[in-house]
């Protein structure tokens, strides 16, 4: 009787518990911050001002960005603006969190900007693809799309 409790309870909930923790990965149903787990390439494109009082322009650029799999996060960039011209090598940090249904935040901190930019970020491709949208500060209309390179 003793074993069979063991049996029909105990193994069952190991099991559901080892495979709820084989479901953080990649190619899993849902998200946890562990689905990005590794480096992406980015495409950015979108208007940003072209300095603190400048006109608004068109940006387009891109960046590496590495993610740990526990919230953080690190990038550079290269970016080029329409007025403002060419930015390289550009560190950029920062926190995410993924939500459940794959979709979240970012909080990125850029080397030399007095202030985070706030996105909202999508997972797809079973974690092997993120976008993004710039939510702000305003009146940044920025988007990018991400691809895992590792």
């Amino acid at each position: 009787m003793r074993r069979s409790i063991i049996t029909t309870t105990i193994v069952p909930v190991l099991l559901a518990a080892a495979a709820a923790s084989a479901n953080d990965g990649p190619g899993s149903p849902g998200c946890t911050n562990r689905t990005v787990a590794g480096v992406y390439g980015f495409t950015v494109s979108g208007t940003a001002p072209s300095g603190p009082e400048g006109p608004v322009e068109q940006i387009i650029g891109l960046a590496t960005t590495s993610f740990d799999g526990a919230g953080n996060f690190s990038q550079i960039d290269w970016t080029h603006g329409a007025i403002s011209g060419a930015v390289t090598d550009r560190a950029g940090w920062g926190t995410y969190q993924l939500n459940r249904d794959c979709s979240g935040t970012m909080l990125l901190n850029i080397q030399d900007l007095p202030f985070p930019i706030e996105l909202r970020i999508v997972v797809v491709d079973g974690g092997n693809e993120i976008r993004t949208v710039v939510m702000a500060p305003l009146p940044n209309m920025i988007t990018s799309n991400g691809k895992r390179i590792r």
